[in-house]
């Protein structure tokens, strides 16, 4: 069978590809500038380079990871390209903000194991969430689903709030290796600005930083050298850092898609980590 592994950022493709390699499964990457191009039967490829290249062969089966983006033009037009061949998506959110279903092409849902259930059975680590009091958005509009970014930025990045944050993670989760979702650059610099203010290791991640900041800021966070990473929309899809038991969500949004996946950045396993905690700026 020829097989193809779909997803969107570099980070997803080298996890699967790294999972792959661990079940000793031959594989080739689709992916601009990468080395291991081949035509084996299996290819792990990122989205926005198939678009452009096409596929070496007509697949049996297309894995399209975190799948709630299937209504995208470019992933629309690959699996038209794939003919015949049967279709598997695996998303945590198979929910839209723009309220499109994700049929064509998936017919079938099948529902995988609750939070609760993957929680008992030892796959995530409880949570402890504290949740603060609603801010005050009025005056800020929806766009496309969810709140209006600017608008968003302007009533979060306040000193109140963003003082608050520091004081909340100091009282339920000093220590813990934490991401903090802000609402844009500016507001992450100043909650990044306040955690180092307030003596603890604190980096902030642009979301146009290289590859080579990312990926050391991601393994100081993993390593522990950093305590606290803040970030704006960089950690939230496809980002896996079993070590980080908290989350600080400085974010608000009529997403749900958007909210599980900040909030189940610190649910993951790791030696020593028995629980997370997740705390809630955004009501």
């Amino acid at each position: 069978s020829k097989i193809v592994f779909l997803a969107h950022r570099k980070e997803l493709i080298d996890q699967a590809s790294a999972r792959l390699d661990g079940l000793g499964v031959h594989h080739g990457i689709i992916m601009a500038d990468h080395p291991r191009s081949n035509n084996a039967p299996v290819q792990v490829a990122r989205i926005q380079t198939l678009h452009r290249r096409g596929l070496p062969w007509e697949p049996d089966l297309v894995f399209v990871d975190e799948a709630h983006r299937i209504r995208g033009n470019s992933y629309q037009q690959v699996i038209a390209d794939c003919g015949r061949a049967v279709v598997i998506g695996i998303t945590a959110t198979p929910c839209r903000t723009d309220g499109k279903g994700l049929a064509p092409p998936f017919e079938t849902i099948v529902q995988g194991p609750s939070l609760a259930d993957l929680t008992t059975q030892g796959y995530l680590v409880p949570s402890r969430t504290y949740a603060r009091k609603k801010p005050n958005l009025a005056g800020v509009h929806t766009t496309a689903g969810d709140y209006q970014q600017d608008e968003l930025q302007e009533a979060m990045n306040r000193p109140e709030i963003v003082g608050d944050v520091v004081k909340e993670w100091q009282k339920h989760a000093a220590g813990r290796q934490t991401a903090v979702f802000a609402v844009g650059i500016k507001h992450s610099i100043a909650l990044c600005e306040a955690f180092r203010a307030a003596g603890v290791a604190a980096e902030h991640l642009a979301g146009e930083a290289s590859t080579g900041d990312r990926e050391r800021l991601l393994r100081d966070l993993a390593s522990g050298k950093i305590t606290v990473l803040t970030n704006c929309g960089v950690l939230t899809e496809g980002w896996d850092c079993p070590p980080v038991s908290c989350v600080s969500i400085v974010r608000p949004t009529q997403s749900l898609a958007l909210y599980l996946q900040m909030a189940g950045r610190a649910l993951r396993t790791a030696p020593g980590k028995t629980d997370c905690v997740i705390l809630d700026h955004g009501g």
